[in-house]
């Protein structure tokens, strides 16, 4: 996930996350904050309960700036092959739904042959892992595109350890066409215990996308924003407004080798964020969308790496249906060298 970082006098838990490598302060930050969230919820109602319905309906949104997926595995059986990297699922920087990554599932299917590829829950401290809703929903890409019977098979595994019967991904998606993202959605009530002991959608834990028809073909699939949907409530657990209104005020303080951002957004408008979208641009015209932010959380910070690093920076809101606000004036900051005295303070 991206990393989140406040800045204060005294270095605080957040501040020595920077020490860490770019992914070990990226996961630990996501965890700190999340804690910190469920702390103060009577304190801080409306973000806390912002934050708190977000993971209520979030299982994957994004992965921090690695390789491979940590709550992931992949294993095949020859003469089928999946892709792996150190036994994970890949991340892919370049193809995704929201930024900044989504996982990579890239399989061959051949008779006598098998593969499965898990995608778990993220884990983190006094998370509560009992999603409300009634449909499990993500957002699917293919570079080639793939026919409904080529499909892999999903099948669901609970906090319990208790798991579903396989179902065929390709009688919800229907044909994946090239280079298109695609919503799948299955409704719980589709999906029937496999085990000895009764299947809980709700307390979800790993999807695992198994081979389906052995055709001999190579195929890619990336998976992006898997949630947990409220489908008769007509929603997905958030408010919808029909014109979002544009964030406010956005600061940026730079550093050595990253930026810190911040902006404002109107109290009364908040319930209806279901996430931060956050642009840069080199060059202060063309902006790419570099990753997002939870609703309970106004902040962000962009590393780069080195000393003398220009970028612009703008940030939109963005409601359930994915749906955004205008974006707020463009800012710029650059990274700069500076003494002890000045990383201290």
């Amino acid at each position: 996930m991206l990393a989140f970082v406040t800045s204060s006098q005294t270095p605080t838990v957040l501040e020595r996350i920077r020490s860490k490598p770019d992914w070990r302060r990226a996961v630990t930050a996501k965890f700190v904050i999340a804690t910190a969230i469920g702390s103060v919820l009577p304190l801080l109602p409306a973000v806390a309960l912002g934050q708190s319905s977000y993971y209520r309906h979030t299982f994957f949104d994004n992965g921090p700036r690695d390789a491979s997926y940590y709550y992931s595995a992949g294993k095949a059986v020859p003469p089928s092959t999946l892709e792996t990297r150190g036994n994970r699922l890949p991340l892919d920087a370049s193809t995704f739904f929201t930024a900044p990554n989504s996982v990579k599932v890239t399989w061959e299917s051949k008779a006598s042959g098998a593969w499965a590829a898990e995608i778990s829950v993220l884990v983190f401290r006094n998370r509560d892992y009992h999603f409300d809703g009634d449909t499990l929903a993500f957002w699917v890409y293919s570079p080639e595109g793939i026919r409904a019977a080529a499909m892999p098979n999903l099948r669901l595994l609970d906090m319990a350890r208790q798991f579903s019967k396989p179902v065929k991904i390709g009688d919800f998606s229907g044909d994946i066409a090239a280079k298109k993202w695609r919503l799948v959605r299955i409704p719980f009530g589709k999906l029937e215990t496999g085990s000895i002991h009764p299947f809980d959608p709700r307390q979800l834990k790993t999807m695992i996308f198994e081979q389906g028809a052995a055709d001999r073909v190579a195929h890619t699939l990336f998976v992006d924003e898997i949630r947990i949907e409220n489908a008769k409530a007509g929603n997905s657990g958030g408010g919808k407004s029909a014109t979002l209104a544009a964030p406010a005020n956005l600061k940026l303080r730079a550093y050595e080798r990253h930026i810190d951002l911040s902006w404002e957004y109107p109290e009364a408008a908040s319930a209806y964020v279901w996430r931060w979208v956050i642009y840069r641009s080199t060059d202060g015209k063309e902006f790419q969308p570099i990753g997002i932010q939870t609703p309970g959380i106004r902040r962000y910070t962009d590393f780069l790496g080195k000393v003398g690093e220009t970028r612009y920076y703008k940030v939109a809101a963005s409601d359930v249906e994915y749906q955004e606000s205008a974006a707020t004036a463009a800012v710029s900051a650059a990274t700069q060298a500076m003494s002890d005295d000045e990383l201290l303070t």
